[in-house]
């Protein structure tokens, strides 16, 4: 779990972040250079040609670039209420359901028969299958991967991507990659999924990234010839995309701890002193593995 929090934390959205402003500022950085450019030429004509001279005192901005601020939260907030909708609805039969506590008498009599928690009167029914209880889990980080693939095959398929862009991002994906992988198969292996299904899952998940980057690779070569992608288009996209993916791994992340204190909502503490410590110890590996291997640099 710690796992899982880290990744999104200190390696997705951080990627994410970077792209974006690293965008803008090539962005206004062309922007300046054209500025004074035309500046230039203007000064060399006479002023009379061109009486509303005064009022282009500033290059034009880039509609899209120009704030990306405003991007992040959109691309966060969508994931992450995506990855809601989708555990929310699939799981609306098992989480409507709550038990009844009856009268006194009904609840002595089941009292003597089987004991009653306090996990057991204010949790929500749940499905016996442990494969439902991962099931929100599976899809964000398969999700994920396929955003991964997105960015990956969109900057290899720009004809203006400069190769240190789709080295960028390739190293971006490689970097979290192994941690991710091995919080799934850990998370999956907690909750008692059998060794086929977790295969499984696994699978799924390190060919989302290589489906994905085919997928929109094939389809930008097929139908986006028409269309001229700069680099710091596809960089601007790679970034929304980043960050789009970080909002359903968040989402997975946060989902897993609260399944794991309501689950242990009988004892004083939802965690033990060993659980605490190896999940705190899971969420600085991420960090660790980025400030040794380096973001992308």
């Amino acid at each position: 779990m710690g796992i899982l929090v880290g990744s999104s934390l200190a390696v997705i959205i951080p990627e994410g972040i970077d792209t974006l402003y690293s965008t803008t500022e090539t962005s206004l950085d062309e922007q300046s250079y054209s500025f004074a450019f035309e500046t230039r030429e203007k000064d060399s004509v006479s002023k009379s040609f061109h009486p509303n001279n005064s009022l282009e005192k500033h290059p034009k901005s880039n509609g899209l670039n120009s704030l990306p601020h405003n991007y992040i939260g959109i691309s966060l907030m969508s994931g992450f209420i995506l990855m809601f909708l989708i555990d929310q609805l699939s799981g609306s039969h098992s989480h409507s359901t709550y038990t009844k506590v009856g009268d006194p008498t009904e609840l002595s009599t089941v009292e003597r028969s089987s004991p009653i928690t306090y996990a057991n009167i204010h949790s929500p029914l749940r499905s016996d299958d442990p494969l439902d209880r991962s099931s929100s889990t599976s899809i964000a980080l398969i999700l994920h991967s396929t955003t991964d693939g997105i960015a990956l095959g969109a900057s290899t398929a720009s004809s203006s991507a400069k190769p240190s862009l789709q080295a960028l991002v390739f190293l971006a994906i490689m970097l979290h990659k192994a941690p991710t992988a091995f919080g799934l198969s850990t998370v999956l292996i907690r909750d008692g999924i059998s060794g086929r299904k977790v295969t499984q899952q696994i699978a799924l998940f390190s060919l989302g990234a290589p489906l994905g980057a085919l997928l929109t690779w094939s389809l930008i070569m097929l139908l986006g010839r028409g269309v001229n992608l700069s680099g710091e288009d596809i960089k601007f996209w790679t970034g929304i995309l980043l960050l789009f993916s970080g909002g359903t791994f968040l989402y997975a992340a946060t989902h897993l701890l609260s399944e794991h204190s309501r689950q242990n909502s009988g004892r004083s503490h939802g965690f033990t002193k060993t659980e605490l410590g190896l999940t705190v110890f899971g969420m600085t590996i991420p960090l660790v593995l980025t400030t040794l291997l380096g973001h992308g640099d």
